[in-house]
């Protein structure tokens, strides 16, 4: 109680001592003293002043000493921040002097009792270079015709500039791109006022536009105000203007054929009208001299013959174009009329070339012919005295044909085959032997056929019939039925065995006849079969064996080839013969078994269908027959393999191919035990099956990576969830089998759990592993600082040789807990509201956030301060603003509550709170809203005069600038500007800049008709930015000034006239006139010529003034004056004086006698008293003071003035060439105003000019060198024989081409008589009979223009000499010499070399000259040829030789047809034929199978055949045989023999039997010793034939030796073997079950089914709760060990299924945390996993301690101190066991960490090595003590009363000053 009263008085002593210090305060306040304040007064600030600096300080002091508070109100606040607590001024936006160039402000100063004064100050702004020119009309449009004259002006161009610092403003047409380079070429800018403010100007034309040539182009122009470029594109469009004439654009040469029918369209020709813009409808018309043969479709311009046109008439000019002259003529816009000037026409001369067709047929010149010939006549020869003639008429190719014969071809044909015009024509035989007097026919009835052969179908052709009578002589030679034969006889066929039965025949009696043929072999003569020589009977010959060697044997020898002969004269040597070729096909029988392997074995590797070496059956069967072999699968109980026959792509052989039907796991075998699949596998034929035995092996590799299921694990936790607890359990799968490590996993957090989770040990649950996931022991949770983490799981099997690896990803979720306080965003805010607000409008959203999820914020505010309109702190009793706006709780919107008076409460600061509802206690933010209040417009604006008057002259250019209507406001800014036009209404005469009120044109203003605008009344509006906004008005009066607008006109739009060549001196014929309807000087009209680029622009000149000055048509001058039209051209006319008046009225002295001043708006200022003063210049304009005063009526009366015409006079040093140039133009031009360029206005006119043709070039033959040709002796008169073209670069009579041969040209001197040539075609010939006159003929030939009419001495001729050739006709065929007859046999050995001769062929040829060189070929099909792949032959010679070494065993016979031709023209031939025998001799060794160019290897015993006990119950057994093949004939000394090639080792087990090729066992074998005998079999000949020269290619390997493998099985007589006596392994107490703690091995010599080991576990009571995988032999746990003994010893047993079982022990020591030594290791886990057994293996090498036994207990990611996990290193925990005496025993911990130290301490420690770092005891207790909490419990308790403290004291100090 005493002290409670003690701490009452003290709390009252505080309270007394601060309301006497407030008492004190408020009686000293006083007003601050602003001291200095220049650093913001009457001070120029430079536009760019860097924002962020400091301007200067603002002082002031306080008389009461207390702390002042600054403060800048006005528009200086919005460019200058003040230091609260400073008065440091600093810039904080940039200055701009066009928007304020003068910144007022009133600074504030406010002391801590709330005291304030207050200052007026303004600074102003200096203006920079800062503002880019700018362009009044960005992209620009405009048109402009393409007759428009050079200076046009296009567009105005205005440019301005905010800045007055800058330079003076350029403008450039800028070039630098692709896109705008050639429009400064034909565009420029000129400039007509700057400064630097504005830049005034023009694009105007400087070069002439061509529509056709380019519609638009785009001009980029560039401003520059000396440091900125602006830019700005016009865009122009070239208005085309119908200036331009007819254009052909298919018009060429035609090329018809005579015959057509009349009205045949063969040419459409086509013109446009190249105008692009309305182009006119075409007409069309013949003009020329050739109408009367061609026609024209006026509208489509189809060319088509108006009569026949027949070649092949005499009268028809055969050589010679028909030129066709077109007229192309624009339809007029009125339908009707056509135009018939230079620029509506167009003409163009096309050829037309008739082609002759083929209109006649080659004719016989009789039809029907006989001759006799004999029956022996030989090939080639030709008919006795028969000859024909054959002549077609037609020209060119037309008269080419084929002369065939239509029947009888195989007898008789015809030569020559082809020819032209006329051809003399005989037969000759072909095949002789088809002509026999006995046999028939004795006459032949020939039909001959001329057929056309150059032209397309139909063809044309004439006929004649030949009779040939045969004439008997005796020359017969026996025949065979058949060219060849071919047989198939049996394998196993017996002797005697009927093959053939060879009947050849002759039709002539006797000896000579059927009954004297006889037969006989030729060539290598096997001995399987006979023939019989009187009746031609083949047999198979006897033989012991039949289907085995050295009988008949398909597998030996598939065909034979023989060749018989048959002889008439009973065989005589003067008897004719006949060979033919006998073909013994060996049919091959079903009499072999098929051959495989006795055993295949193979390995598969999981999910693979296929075994690593491919089980592939390749089945071994000689025979063709019986099959196709059959693959089948036996005995697979699982029907999970297949066996597929396929063919080998290389070889073509057929195999079988084992695989399974899907791929393979380890748990489809039968016995998972030893993964193994046996079956059978049988090869059938259709007689013989064969079996094998099939073993496949499954390897279980870790082919499967672990998963988990799911993939992704989600849970929650919340934020205060503690460490040590379970969140979730995750599970993985291993498609590997579990029995193995391949499928046995363990789980880990990889990464993402931050040290604040981790996984327990994996148990295994059936064939899932899973794993419960816990919070570490240190963990804690902040929900706002991470509110989810994303681990990455970890999934690793114990697979070999390395382990596969699984990801899945754990999130967990933080769930919150409300525990944070709402924030303020943004915690201050600034806002305008204008004074008119309406009460209830919203102004403002206050936003809070709160980072607990389950909040629930209330808002609220409370008015603190406020200002009025000139800054004075506001009395809350004098007006109480606190409930002027108001705030809804909920959303934080702030609204307008009472009406708002800015004069009493400009602004208004509010202390905003914000509270979460939720929480509990409470939470609360804070914040400041200070609220602006604008003010409202009522002042409006104004312009700057009342009326404006504005003058300017008619047609001043779109977008010229006229003037700126200025405006000005007091309190706003001008926000736009408008104009509308009152007088006239329409068009719209000017545009207004809505920003800058600047005034442009916008149409075309006319002040002459039919616009006559003289004036136009306007209304300009203004209108400001203030709210409400404000406007004004005003009116605008523009008068228009009258101009020169009008251009000089021609009379005519183009002008046409021609002259002949060579013309010069003297006027051209054309007149030509313009006249300009402008007044005075502008419509005095000019003449010049244009620069064209023409080729004889040099030789034309114009007079400037021809006749008269143009005299004013209706001006008062004119009726006054007594000079008339028709004194124009009179020396003294005032009209042609220099004064330049415009025609009358002027001074002599060329002065003006008036003067017009032109009122121009120059420039426009504002003055202070607002008034417009416009500045005018006077521009003198030179007029008629009578045409000022008559202005009214001339206007009325416009009349065309006088037109003045120009004279063109031709040089007299001219020159023109039609061939060259025949048609040119000139371009006239016509200008006004000569005496004033600057208004000078052109006009322009084409004036085209045609060159007459004169005879000045001669006749050109094509080919100047000369002409030849050929033709037969037996041609007729008026035969074509070749045709002279020649042309003529003139046109009409002047090309008109005449052709003779010249007189006395001719050699020899009659030539003349025998040729001639035609007149106008130039077709040369036959005049006379050629026959008998063999040789050749030249001549000359003339061609002459003019039509060769040279009366008046201007003909011009060209001569070309001509050589023609006469041929002889007529030819006999060479006769055979050797061989004598057909079908000649000869024999030739094989194995001989190449180039060997083989036989000289001869025959004789009784012509002479050409006609008897005979040349020789070989006939290849319907091609002669001197060489074929086997042989050759001399063209000259005749000597056949061998192109490659023969190998009878290839091809036995060859069969050569020979021909033997004349080089006659047309050449004449004869053929017969040559058989050769190729003789066989012994160069083929034996040759075993082949693969792949290897010898196949011999795998025995064969199929079925079993090898048991050793061998010992089948000594001498039979393993089965080899065959080999020799591709020599079948002789008695060439026979097959076999020989052993093996070691002595071999030799004692195996034999061969020499002749069969039986291979057997001689004596048993032990596998164990040999599993497999190894050896070669060589087969030979017993004789070769060494005479023969061999070329063999050495090979690789011998095809003569195979090798063998004879594979021995195994007998399981050998027990199984432990690897090792003892086994060491650990098990930690918390183990999950079946962890495996160590493996046993074993292994076996023997092989087989019977060897394969399995494992188990002697029973004891020691072994219950352990296992063992059988097959693995994996020792795991079935128990949990927490509470067992610390060791067990165990038996393991290894046996196989015939033999005692092997022993072994295994040491199992079971450990506890206070075993376990972690080790350090700084790898990552991956690297460290592989390389545990080196962990191993290093502890248990360690030199200071005896360790008998290391394990690993455990592998993990590191946890460092702070319970993070570090995935760069690694713990291991370890245990170690140690021998103590005879037994063994856990190694103690703490002793393990010192022996590990120790030894690392060694620099060669291998433990260094393997980076270990840190070793401790596992079980260490790293937590505090309980002296250790003490203590630090106390430390904290002081922190927080120091704390606190503090605190109060500071609340204290607070009160004290607030009060």
């Amino acid at each position: 109680m005493a002290s409670g009263h003690l701490r009452m008085g003290s709390l009252t002593l505080c309270t007394g001592l601060l309301l006497c210090m407030v008492g004190v305060i408020d009686a000293q306040s006083s007003v601050p003293i602003i001291s200095n304040y220049s650093a913001l007064n009457d001070r120029y600030f430079e536009e760019l002043f860097p924002v962020g600096s400091v301007v200067g300080t603002i002082e002031a002091t306080d008389p009461d000493g207390t702390g002042l508070f600054y403060y800048l109100i006005g528009d200086g606040g919005e460019y200058f921040s003040i230091g609260l607590r400073t008065g440091i001024i600093t810039l904080k936006k940039e200055l701009d002097f066009e928007t304020d160039f003068e910144i007022k402000s009133t600074i504030r100063v406010v002391d801590e009792s709330g005291q304030a004064t207050s200052v007026d100050v303004k600074v102003f702004v200096n203006d920079e270079n800062d503002n880019e020119p700018f362009f009044d009309d960005y992209g620009i449009f405009e048109e402009i015709s393409e007759s428009e004259s050079v200076g046009f002006t296009v567009a105005r161009i205005d440019v301005e500039d905010l800045d007055t610092k800058n330079d003076i403003i350029s403008v450039v047409c800028n070039s630098s791109t692709l896109l705008f380079a050639d429009a400064c070429d034909k565009f420029a800018v000129q400039m007509s006022r700057e400064s630097n403010k504005y830049w005034e100007g023009y694009i105007v034309l400087q070069k002439k536009l061509d529509f056709e040539e380019r519609i638009s182009y785009a001009i980029l122009v560039t401003a520059y105000d000396g440091k900125y470029y602006e830019s700005n594109e016009i865009h122009i469009e070239v208005v085309d203007v119908n200036d331009s004439p007819p254009q052909f654009v298919i018009a060429g040469p035609s090329i018809i054929n005579e015959e057509l029918p009349i009205g045949t369209v063969f040419q459409t020709v086509l013109a446009e009208d190249t105008d692009i813009t309305e182009p006119s409808q075409i007409r069309y018309e013949l003009i020329n001299e050739n109408i009367d043969r061609f026609q024209i479709n006026p509208v489509t311009g189809a060319l088509s013959n108006r009569v026949r046109l027949d070649y092949d008439n005499v009268a028809f000019p055969k050589n010679i174009p028909f030129e066709l002259i077109i007229k192309a003529r624009e339809l007029q816009p009125d339908n009707i009329t056509l135009g018939d000037g230079p620029l509506t026409t167009a003409t163009v001369r096309i050829k037309v070339t008739v082609l002759d067709i083929n209109d006649n047929t080659p004719t016989f010149d009789s039809n029907t012919y006989e001759a006799r010939i004999d029956e022996n006549i030989v090939s080639g020869a030709n008919i006795p005295g028969l000859q024909m003639t054959v002549t077609d008429i037609d020209s060119g190719t037309f008269n080419s044909f084929d002369l065939v014969s239509l029947n009888h071809t195989d007898v008789f044909q015809i030569i020559p085959t082809e020819d032209a015009s006329s051809a003399s024509v005989t037969l000759f035989v072909v095949n002789s032997r088809r002509i026999d007097y006995e046999a028939g026919p004795r006459q032949y009835i020939v039909q001959v056929e001329a057929r056309q052969n150059k032209v397309p179908n139909p063809v044309r052709t004439g006929t004649a019939t030949v009779t040939i009578n045969v004439d008997d002589v005796n020359d017969i030679t026996p025949t065979f039925p058949a060219a060849s034969y071919t047989r198939t006889v049996s394998e196993l066929a017996r002797g005697g065995s009927l093959i053939i039965d060879l009947n050849a025949t002759d039709p002539e009696a006797g000896p000579f006849g059927t009954a004297g043929i006889r037969y006989q072999l030729y060539g290598n003569i096997p001995p399987h079969f006979t023939l019989d020589p009187i009746s031609g009977v083949v047999r198979v010959a006897d033989c012991a064996t039949p289907g085995e060697v050295p009988c008949i044997d398909y597998e030996r020898k598939q065909s034979y080839t023989l060749t018989v002969s048959a002889t008439d004269n009973n065989g005589a040597a003067d008897g004719r013969t006949r060979s033919v070729q006998l073909i013994i096909d060996v049919e091959d029988e079903n009499d072999v078994r098929p051959a495989i392997e006795a055993i295949y074995e193979r390995y598969i590797l999981e999910n693979e269908r296929v075994t690593i070496n491919p089980l592939r059956i390749d089945a071994v069967d000689p025979d063709t027959v019986g099959g196709p072999l059959t693959y089948s699968v036996q005995g697979d109980s699982t029907g999970l393999w297949q066996v597929t026959t396929q063919t080998d792509p290389t070889t073509g052989q057929l195999y079988g191919n084992i695989t399974a039907i899907r791929p393979i796991v380890y748990q489809d075998a039968p016995n998972q035990q030893d993964g193994q699949f046996r079956f059978a596998v049988i090869v059938r034929d259709r007689q013989y099956q064969t079996t094998a035995d099939v073993i496949i092996n499954v390897l279980d590799i870790n082919n499967n990576a672990p998963v988990f299921s799911p993939n992704e694990f989600v849970e929650s936790i919340p934020e205060n969830t503690l460490g040590e607890v379970s969140i979730i359990q995750v599970t993985a799968t291993d498609g590997d089998a579990p029995t193995t490590g391949n499928g046995l996993l363990d789980i880990t957090i990889g990464s993402g759990g931050r040290g604040k989770f981790y996984a327990r040990p994996t148990q295994q649950q059936g064939n899932s592993f899973v794993a419960d996931i816990y919070t570490t022991r240190e963990a804690t949770f902040n929900y706002e600082a991470d509110s989810e983490y994303n681990m990455e799981l970890v999934v690793r099997d114990r697979g070999t040789p390395e382990s596969k690896v699984g990801t899945g990803r754990l999130t967990v979720y933080i769930l919150d807990i409300n525990n944070r306080n709402p924030i303020i965003r943004p915690s201050f805010a600034s806002i305008t509201v204008s004074e008119n607000t309406p009460v209830g409008r919203s102004i403002h959203q206050v936003s809070a956030s709160d980072r607990d999820d389950n909040n629930d914020l209330r808002y609220s505010f409370q008015a603190d301060t406020a200002t009025d309109g000139n800054g004075a702190r506001v009395n809350v009793n004098n007006y109480d603003y606190r409930d002027l706006f108001r705030m809804d709780d909920i959303t934080g919107e702030v609204f307008v509550n009472s009406a708002l008076d800015r004069d009493r409460a400009a602004s208004i600061t509010f202390n905003l709170l914000v509270r979460d509802v939720a929480a509990n206690p409470v939470q609360s933010g804070t914040g400041i809203l200070l609220i602006h209040i604008t003010e409202y417009n009522d002042q409006p604006p104004r312009f700057n005069s009342s009326q404006y008057n504005i003058v300017i002259t008619e047609e001043l250019n779109i977008n010229s600038f006229i003037q700126n209507l200025y405006c000005t406001d007091e309190d706003d800014k001008i926000e736009s500007y408008s104009l509308n036009q009152d007088q006239p209404r329409r068009p719209n005469f000017f545009s207004f800049y809505s920003t800058s009120g600047a005034m442009l044109i916008e149409n075309r203003i006319d002040y002459d008709p039919p616009g006559n605008i003289e004036t136009i009344q306007l209304t300009a509006y203004c209108a400001d930015t203030g709210t409400p906004q404000l406007s004004a008005s005003t009116k605008v009066t523009v008068t228009v000034l009258n101009i020169n607008d009008n251009y000089p006109v021609f009379e005519q739009p183009l002008y046409r006239t021609e002259i002949p060549e060579g013309s010069a001196g003297g006027p051209l014929n054309v007149n030509i006139q313009a006249s300009d309807l402008d007044r005075g000087d502008y419509g005095v009209v000019r003449y010049t010529l244009l620069d064209t680029n023409g080729p004889y622009d040099q030789f034309f000149s114009i007079d400037e003034i021809t006749n008269c000055c143009i005299i004013q048509g209706n001006s008062a001058l004119e009726k006054e004056s007594d000079i008339s039209p028709r004194q124009c051209g009179d020396s003294s006319d005032k009209c042609g004086s220099s004064s330049g008046n415009g025609g009358g009225g002027g001074s002599d002295d060329g002065s003006s006698s008036g003067k017009a001043v032109m009122v121009v708006v120059e420039e426009v200022m504002i003055e202070e008293e607002e008034e417009v003063v416009v500045m005018l210049k006077e521009e003198e304009v030179m007029m008629e003071e009578e045409v000022v005063m008559e202005k009214e009526e001339v206007m009325d009366k416009e009349e065309k003035q006088e037109a003045v015409r120009g004279e063109i006079t031709i040089a007299n040093n001219a020159s023109f060439d039609r061939e060259e140039t025949g048609f040119f133009g000139l371009q006239v031009e016509a200008y006004d105003s000569p005496n004033n360029a600057a208004v000078r206005l052109r006009t322009s006119v084409p004036v085209y000019i045609t060159i007459k043709d004169i005879n000045d070039n001669c006749p050109i033959f094509t080919q100047r060198n000369g002409y030849s040709g050929t033709v037969p002796e037996s041609a007729e008169p008026d035969t074509s024989i070749i045709d002279l073209i020649a042309s003529d670069r003139d046109e009409g009579p002047n090309a008109q081409i005449v052709f003779a041969i010249k007189p006395g040209s001719g050699n020899p001197a009659d030539t003349a008589t025998l040729f001639t040539i035609g007149r106008t075609n130039g077709r040369i010939l036959v005049r006379g009979q050629l026959r008998r006159r063999a040789g050749f003929y030249t001549f000359n030939v003339t061609a002459t223009d003019l039509n060769g009419d040279n009366s008046t001495g201007q003909a011009c001729s060209a001569e070309v000499p001509v050589t023609l050739e006469v041929k002889e006709s007529l030819n006999s065929a060479p006769e055979w010499v050797r061989p004598p007859r057909r079908d000649f046999v000869i024999y030739v050995l094989e194995s001989q070399y190449e180039g060997m001769l083989v036989y000289s062929a001869k025959a004789v040829d009784q012509n002479v000259g050409e006609n008897g060189v005979v040349d020789y070929f070989f006939m290849d099909g319907d091609q002669l040829t001197h060489r074929t792949a086997d042989f050759r032959i001399n063209r000259v010679t005749g000597v056949i030789r061998a192109e490659v070494e023969f190998d009878r065993e290839e091809q036995d016979t060859y069969y050569l047809t020979l021909l033997a031709k004349d080089r006659g023209n047309p050449a004449s031939s004869s053929e017969t034929t040559l058989t050769i025998v190729i003789l066989d001799v012994d160069d083929n060794d034996p040759i075993f199978p082949m693969k792949d160019g290897r010898v196949t290897p011999l795998n025995l015993p064969e199929a079925g055949i079993q090898i048991t006990n050793l061998g010992s119950s089948s000594p001498n057994g039979y393993l089965g045989k080899c065959l080999a093949t020799d591709a020599d004939s079948d002789h008695a000394n060439n026979r097959i023999f076999y020989d052993l090639l093996a070691t002595e080792d071999v030799r004692n087990y195996i034999e061969v039997d020499r002749q069969t090729c039986n291979v057997t066992l001689k004596r048993p074998v032990d596998e164990d010793v040999y599993p497999t005998l190894e050896f070669d079999i060589m087969a030979y000949n017993e004789k070769n034939d060494d005479t023969v020269r061999r070329y063999r290619t050495k090979r690789a390997v011998n095809p003569s030796i195979q090798h063998v493998i004879v594979t021995i099985p195994d007998v399981n007589d050998n027990p199984p073997v432990f690897t090792s006596n003892l086994y060491f392994g650990c098990i930690s107490i918390d183990a999950p079950y079946r962890k495996t703690i160590l493996e046993v091995s074993a292994t076996d010599v023997d092989a087989g089914d019977d060897t394969r080991i399995r494992y188990s576990l002697e029973p004891s009571s020691q072994a219950q709760g352990f296992g063992i995988d059988p097959v693995v032999g994996s020792l795991y746990n079935t128990k949990s060990f927490r509470n067992a003994q610390r060791s067990y010893e165990l038996d393991v047993l290894a046996t196989d299924t015939l033999n005692t079982p092997a022993r072994a022990k295994a040491m199992v020591f079971v450990t506890s945390p206070s075993n376990v030594v972690k080790l350090k290791v700084n790898r990552a886990l991956t690297d460290v996993q592989p390389f545990s057994e080196q962990l191993v293996n290093t502890l248990e090498g360690t030199s200071n301690a005896d360790i008998a036994f290391a394990c690993i207990d455990n592998m993990r990611n590191h946890i460092d101190d702070d319970g993070d996990e570090v995935l760069t290193a690694t713990d291991v925990f370890v245990t170690a066991v140690r021998r103590s005496g005879s037994n063994y025993e856990i190694y103690p911990a703490d002793a393990l960490v010192t022996m590990i130290n120790d030894d690392r301490e060694d620099d060669d420690s291998p433990f260094n090595a393997i980076y270990i770092t840190e070793v401790e005891v596992e079980g260490d207790d790293d937590g505090f003590t309980l002296e250790e909490d003490a203590v630090l419990a106390i430390l904290i308790i002081s922190i927080l009363l120091i704390f606190l403290a503090l605190l109060l004291f500071c609340i204290a100090c607070y009160c004290i000053k607030k009060k």
